[in-house]
């Protein structure tokens, strides 16, 4: 008897998180419903990290990451909203309000450093991915935001690489836009259905940085994806660096660029200016802010 009450009572609780779970995530949707249709106005914005050349300093690129601030809750991070909007098809209409930002801004830093401007990264959806009109709807923004291609690269996830999405790659990259397969070495791409894709960039996943300094395997595998990378004439991204040391092993390695908070957490836009400006004792970009 007293099994079957301790059963039952269990039951209860259970069933009370569950509603309480399912509660909070029904909030979540239409919350997330009625800020998606105005983003700035619905507390989204976006923060940007700075990638470095690993060999001189100079900042290349900046990518742009997605914030929520709810009116309620604060920030919400990216791993709880990301995928629900993601479920719910918002993260199209999000994601092209992303890419616009993102653009605009680009442009604005084009115009501070009209020589070597950095450029500026987006991270891709899935669901954006398969959009049957991405391409037309990327060319379109581009335009209306009179930014030129070669200041603009797409992120996308080696997982999201798939076979039947390579003309729909081609067909992005022959806009004149960079691509970036992000979180590198987490999937099973190998050399030879890498070398038919049109990208620029193998971004290393920061799993493998955490005790790179300290461990061969580790060493091992970042050196192996320098490697390929470089077969491929391809560039590589380490991000994640957060001390000297994963700095000094990856420069060793033949890494050439990266980011992490060692250089800059990710700031919002006012805060990236005085980066590319020259610093008036030496010529040199300013230094990224701790």
């Amino acid at each position: 008897m007293y099994s079957a009450k301790s059963t039952g009572r269990r039951r209860v609780v259970y069933e009370e998180e569950m509603g309480a779970r399912a509660l909070e995530r029904l909030r979540l949707e239409h919350d997330l419903r009625r800020a998606v249709e105005d983003p700035a106005r619905g507390g989204f914005q976006l923060h940007y990290q700075p990638k470095l050349d690993l060999a001189t300093g100079e900042i290349t690129g900046i990518e742009a990451l997605l914030r929520w601030r709810h009116h309620e809750l604060g920030n919400v991070p990216p791993a709880e909203f990301v995928p629900v909007a993601e479920e719910m098809g918002l993260i199209v209409p999000l994601g092209e309000w992303v890419l616009r930002e993102a653009c605009r801004c680009a442009r604005e830093w084009r115009e501070l450093r009209p020589s070597s401007p950095p450029v500026v990264s987006v991270n891709l959806s899935g669901r954006q991915l398969r959009q049957e009109d991405l391409v037309q709807r990327v060319a379109r923004i581009l335009e209306e935001e009179d930014l030129p291609p070669n200041v603009l690269s797409l992120e996308i996830t080696e997982s999201l690489i798939v076979e039947h999405l390579l003309d729909k790659l081609r067909d992005l990259k022959s806009l004149g836009i960079g691509l970036e397969i992000d979180d590198f070495g987490t999937g099973y791409s190998n050399f030879s259905y890498l070398s038919r894709m049109p990208i620029d960039v193998l971004k290393i996943d920061r799993s493998f940085l955490g005790d790179l300094a300290e461990n061969p395997e580790a060493r091992k595998v970042v050196g192996g994806i320098v490697d390929l990378a470089r077969q491929l004439s391809l560039l590589t991204i380490a991000e994640g660096i957060e001390t000297t040391d994963q700095l000094d092993a990856l420069r060793a390695l033949g890494c050439e660029l990266g980011q992490g908070y060692l250089f800059s957490r990710p700031v919002p836009a006012g805060e990236i200016p005085p980066l590319l400006a020259p610093d008036p004792g030496t010529g040199e970009p300013g230094p990224p802010p701790s």
